[in-house]
């Protein structure tokens, strides 16, 4: 029921759902910095994971493989502190595939791409020369006579 009936007010759609919807003006389209540290501590701090040494998450919650003995024994190889951040998304935020999505990274994945695939075939030339030069420079066996 795009259009209102004529007994209706005509100006504008009846129903809520069709009305077009104000945006919040302090919502932004910022994403989490993936990957970032904080803090590099240099010793186990009480608290923290039992795995790793990080502070922000628990040894329950840890996105490490379980070590044998922990950092909380042997107070080696501290993991740093992960960048926690939170937003306030609306629906189509939360439910965005490509929110965060940075196209210079795929630009380097073509860029490793297409620098393999060269060396690829400068290898492949580099074969073929050789094997060219093997037949042509063929040692002639004992008894043989050149032509």
């Amino acid at each position: 029921m795009s259009s209102a009936p004529w007994y209706l007010n005509a100006e504008r759609p009846s129903l809520k759902h069709q009305r077009k919807w104000k945006s919040d003006p302090n919502y932004t389209k910022s994403w989490y910095d993936r990957g970032a540290k904080i803090f590099q501590a240099e010793k186990y701090r009480k608290g923290a994971c039992e795995n790793c040494g990080a502070m922000t998450h628990d040894a329950k919650s840890c996105m490490e493989r379980p070590r044998k003995k922990g950092a909380k024994w042997t107070n080696m190889h501290i993991a740093p502190d992960e960048k926690i951040e939170t937003f306030e998304l609306d629906y189509d935020g939360k439910r965005d595939r490509w929110n965060g999505y940075d196209a210079s990274t795929y630009a380097r994945v073509i860029e490793r791409y297409e620098a393999r695939l060269m060396k690829r075939r400068l290898m492949r030339a580099n074969r073929w020369t050789l094997l060219r030069l093997r037949s042509v420079f063929v040692p002639l066996a004992e008894g043989a006579r050149e032509l």
